[in-house]
């Protein structure tokens, strides 16, 4: 999912990955932030520490 935040893929903890030249975080399904996006879609906003993020691209 891409948010003003960064870039996050769900799947493993495996950390900052690189891909056709844009920054990725992976990260775990049982992290913070991969629970606080379960089951949104583009549009969609969630709060994580406090704050509302905005999910402007599902991939």
């Amino acid at each position: 999912m891409k948010t003003p935040t960064g870039n996050y893929f769900i799947s493993i903890a495996a950390g900052k990955i690189e891909l056709e030249n844009e920054i990725y975080f992976a990260v775990s399904i049982s992290s913070p932030i991969a629970q606080a996006m379960k089951g949104l879609k583009k549009g969609d906003q969630f709060q994580l520490t406090g704050k509302s993020i905005l999910i402007q691209e599902v991939i």
